[in-house]
């Protein structure tokens, strides 16, 4: 997730005011090189699962989109 130039979340007024424009797209980038120091098992499971990894990331943020958004509709893309 990408920090605005005074270090704040840029989506973060959107979300806390409960109504997140319709198809707000942030990115999520994952530091490989970070994985890798933080626990080299996992970076080797990543590249050899990467389809799968790719799955549970999504699955993952989705379910962290639902718990801050309540039971308020959310569409995946």
């Amino acid at each position: 997730m990408s920090a605005g130039t005074d270090g704040e979340d840029p989506d973060h007024d959107e979300l806390a005011d409960g109504e997140p424009d319709h198809e707000l797209t942030v990115p999520l980038y994952i530091n490989m090189d970070d994985v890798s120091e933080h626990d080299p098992a996992l970076y080797l499971s990543i590249q050899q699962n990467a389809k799968r990894y790719h799955q549970l990331f999504g699955d993952v943020v989705d379910s962290l989109i639902v718990r801050k958004l309540g039971d308020r509709e959310v569409s995946s893309s």
